[in-house]
């Protein structure tokens, strides 16, 4: 049931009694506060200047009226109205959790704080280095076995070595094998594929055949190496990775405390 689609929603959860001059807020569903508003409180947090004072007194006036009516319509004809009262409620604390986090990470997100965060975990922020043989494998015509050959030499390559991998390509007359060593590539620049497949190996492991173009093509990791990435570059990242981590600590803070209660 989309009965509420807008912030003056949010408002109108509260129950709203008294003049227009100042109005008390009486909380529900565990709001449970007591203050009162203003008609100059509201025109500042609805940011309507003082100098448009007769639209901010009719602005006022309308928010009174709606929460009087959103009033009597939850305690009198909806208020066995339970989609409604879910709704209201989830706008209630999507708002309220939404409000309480934007202050809080804006005072936790220091320029120190980020900086900090980056030396604690400068090991997350850093670039893949990989030094590879590469074998490339690719059919003199179209009856060439590609697949088998690959296949066959990785077991080979792994289990026994070069040596034995070279004298096996011996019963492949129909492929033609290269093979490449001291490659570099860096994780930003790797298909995804391939990235995939390096980043389970282990120093000396042979990858899986994988196409790349017409070529089948087998990699052994040889050496592996984390380049750390200026904090300048990835300072974005750090303040989203320390934003979550903050976040979901003090989730988990602040559920704990509501269940004390």
């Amino acid at each position: 049931m989309k009965l509420i689609n807008t912030i003056s929603a949010v408002l109108a959860v509260y129950f709203i009694t008294g003049c227009s001059e100042s109005v008390e807020l009486r909380g529900m569903n565990g709001f449970a506060s007591s203050t009162s508003i203003s008609e100059d409180q509201y025109g500042e947090i609805r940011g309507i200047p003082q100098r448009a004072s007769d639209r901010r007194s009719q602005a006022f006036d309308e928010f009174i009226q709606r929460s009087k009516i959103a009033d009597y319509l939850l305690n009198e004809e909806l208020e066995h109205d339970l989609n409604l009262q879910v709704e209201l409620q989830e706008i209630v604390n999507q708002k309220t959790i939404e409000v309480y986090f934007d202050t809080f990470l804006e005072s936790a997100l220091s320029e120190s704080a980020l900086k900090i965060y980056y030396d604690d975990h400068s090991g997350e922020y850093s670039k893949k280095n990989y030094e590879l043989t590469r074998i490339v494998f690719r059919a003199k015509n179209e009856q060439g076995e590609l697949d088998i050959a690959a296949e066959e030499f990785r077991e080979v390559l792994a289990e026994k070595g070069d040596k034995a991998a070279i004298e096996l390509l011996n019963k492949f007359s129909s492929v033609s094998v290269s093979t490449q060593t001291g490659v570099e590539l860096y994780e930003e620049n790797i298909d995804v594929k391939l990235l995939s497949e390096l980043e389970r190996l282990g120093k000396g492991d042979v990858s899986y055949p994988i196409w790349i173009g017409k070529t089948l093509q087998v990699f052994r990791l040889d050496s592996f190496s984390k380049i750390p990435l200026p904090y300048e570059d990835v300072a974005a990242r750090v303040k989203y990775d320390l934003s979550a981590e903050l976040r979901r600590k003090e989730i988990q803070r602040l559920s704990l405390l509501s269940k004390a209660e």
